[in-house]
């Protein structure tokens, strides 16, 4: 022990200065870490402590405790764990949330496990404590001098992780500001980036770069470059509808940030766009015939582009020679007799693959579609033969697949949906800002030089955060000094509330609850969540809502690989299958942290060979099938 309160203080000086955080009475509170890996709090002097000086050291285990042993230890089950692993699998957003000494990083380090094996992530911490088994990581420190100039705050990091390209980012735990750079979509277009804006108080539409738009309402509300401009009015922009039909969105609000590169799209006849990395444009998959969105660094010469045609009703627009450039014709001219080519090839390809299984003949409706001269009349043409394929397949046994592809068809010739040509993509140097627009739902608004559907997105955050119940961390993340707008929060898309419970006299740890955040109730001015997973104290088990309860499952994930609504269980079938292959782990005493995540990134690594080549129709059920035959091979003692 200490002799005298000099000593205890020479000693915590002396600590502090060799772990590179001093104290002093100007700075009498440091948290830090010790070569080994422990985390250490110091507390100098009796005018902040009234017994003198203190420390407390934390030891952390070298290697990380998996989510196997969590499950053994009851902190959650195997179909919470499974649920997780398809969250993380699919790029969620999620917070772990407790008190102090609840196991939030504990059970944080489980679960990055279930991220892809591929995966860049970046962690962003105070002290480090977070741990991540994967090849691609990068790992950052915040440094505190006590000088503003030569200290480095997790705000600092987190717009330099934005920049980046990570997979994940990863804050050990949000606290300040940097709270509001995590919610933000910081993948951006450059200044002059053409947009049709209909302001609340004008007549007509008006066609503006979008930085001169976003800067106006910069300059206005005297915000802060990163932070976002709400809208409180009814200012709208032009997007595209969930049918594909050109109509006016509400704009939630705007966006701009500084790069220092960006890369630059030429499409259709040499048309230009200039877009951060990370930014999503829309695509058309010709195997699936879903429009999806695509990060521009993912972007490869021949996808298609969406905008919409020049020969649907534009009612909603104001004509004028502007908007005419703006609208100017889109379909088979130049370049674009590529994109109806590669369309109907990929139409037909589909069409005819159907018509083959089922013994259906189409060849004169693919006559009928090569003779046809204009755009109008190859989509009313296709629009009969896609009718026609249905009506005659009706009474044979189709399967769902099938028809789920001829809908989407048919969807699509029937919107204002129309495509463009990628040339090439390359990266630019780009000195400035950059700008988005929120436009919930889709988050879809329409722009460029030739008009493209853009996508407003963000990096996938996992972090901890100090709050003991959902209600409490919506409190504390929309208040300051984090202030992050609650129209900003279905940027989150699931938090655990995880604490320390007694049971006969013995601290545990358990997930109390895992809640989906649906997004913002403007009418009640509230944030809607659902607790999908509840841990139930009187038996000390996790119930669960039950099929049709997750929105996450559901609406976004079965979404994203095409599952049709009436075959949603599927993806509840894989929730079932996972947890199985979980239990088993548990029931050969797997829990080593390392081993655990090679078994995980092996599973990846199967089903995504057992994908390739497989449209999106065929997706979930190649799904299914790996992962039944993975769970009989780990029974049989030959997958591990």
């Amino acid at each position: 022990g200490f002799k005298t309160e000099e000593e205890l203080d020479r000693f915590v000086i002396e600590l502090s200065e060799r772990i590179g955080k001093p104290v002093s009475h100007a700075r009498p509170i440091v948290d830090a870490t010790l070569p080994d890996g422990s985390r250490i709090n110091i507390v100098f002097g009796a005018d902040v402590s009234l017994k003198g000086s203190n420390f407390t050291i934390r030891k952390f285990s070298k290697k990380p405790i998996s989510v196997i042993q969590l499950i053994k230890w009851g902190t959650l089950d195997e179909r919470v764990a499974a649920y997780l692993w398809i969250l993380l699998l699919e790029g969620m957003s999620g917070f772990i949330s407790g008190e102090t000494a609840s196991g939030k990083t504990t059970s944080l380090n489980a679960i990055i496990a279930f991220i892809r094996p591929s995966a860049k992530i970046i962690t962003i911490e105070d002290t480090a404590e977070v741990q991540v088994p994967h090849e691609n990581w990068v790992r950052e420190l915040t440094r505190d001098t006590g000088s503003v100039e030569s200290s480095v705050t997790m705000f600092d990091l987190l717009k330099a992780a934005l920049r980046q390209r990570p997979n994940y980012i990863i804050v050990g735990e949000i606290r300040g500001a940097e709270g509001n750079v995590a919610f933000q979509a910081m993948q951006s277009v450059a200044w002059e980036t053409p947009v049709l804006i209909w302001r609340e108080t004008a007549t007509k539409p008006e066609l503006v770069p979008i930085g001169e738009f976003v800067d106006s309402l910069y300059m206005t509300s005297y915000t802060n470059d990163g932070k976002p401009v709400m809208i409180s009015g009814n200012c709208k922009v032009l997007t595209l509808n969930r049918e594909g039909k050109l109509s006016w969105g509400n704009i939630a609000y705007v966006l701009r940030h500084r790069v220092d590169h960006a890369y630059e799209i030429i499409y259709g006849d040499d048309y230009k766009l200039i877009a951060t990395g990370s930014h999503s444009v829309y695509v058309l998959d010709l195997n699936s015939m879903l429009i999806v969105p695509k990060p521009v660094t993912m972007i490869r010469e021949g996808d298609l582009l969406v905008t919409f045609k020049s020969s649907l009703s534009l009612n909603i627009i104001h004509s004028s020679r502007i908007y005419d450039e703006f609208l100017k014709t889109l379909w088979i001219k130049g370049s674009n007799a590529y994109v109806c080519n590669t369309y109907l090839k990929g139409i037909i390809k589909v069409l005819r693959g159907i018509a083959d299984k089922y013994g259906i003949d189409i060849d004169v409706g693919l006559r009928s579609i090569s003779e046809a001269k204009h755009g109008e009349d190859v989509d009313g043409k296709l629009h009969d033969l896609v009718t026609t394929v249905i009506s005659r397949i009706k009474g044979l046994r189709i399967k769902r697949n099938d028809l789920a592809l001829l809908e989407r068809i048919k969807m699509l010739v029937n919107s204002d949906i129309c495509f463009l040509p990628v040339k090439f993509v390359r990266r630019i140097s780009y000195e400035g800002y950059v700008y988005d627009i929120s436009v919930p739902p889709t988050e879809l608004f329409i722009g460029g030089v030739k008009p493209i559907a853009l996508h407003n997105t963000g990096h996938p955050v996992l972090a901890t955060f100090h709050a003991g119940s959902v209600l409490r961390l919506i409190q504390r993340i929309t208040s300051p000094p984090i202030n992050v707008p609650k129209t900003q929060l279905d940027n989150l898309n699931f938090v655990i509330i995880q604490s320390a419970v007694y049971r006969e006299g013995v601290m545990l740890r358990r997930m109390l609850s895992v809640n989906e955040i649906l997004g913002y109730d403007a009418v009640a001015d509230s944030v809607i969540y659902i607790p999908v997973f509840t841990w139930d104290p009187s038996t000390d088990r996790f119930l669960f809502r039950g099929r049709g309860a997750s929105y996450l499952l559901e609406e976004k994930i079965a979404t994203m690989r095409g599952i049709p609504r009436r075959e949603i269980k599927l993806i509840y079938e894989e929730l079932d299958l996972r947890a199985k292959i979980l239990r088993e782990l548990v029931k050969r005493n797997i829990t080593d942290y390392y081993q655990v995540f090679k078994i995980f990134a092996k599973i990846f690594m199967v089903l995504d060979e057992m994908l390739k080549g497989k449209g999106k129709e065929e997706t979930q059920y190649t799904i299914l099938e790996g992962l039944e035959n993975i769970l009989k091979l780990i029974r049989r003692g030959e997958f591990i």
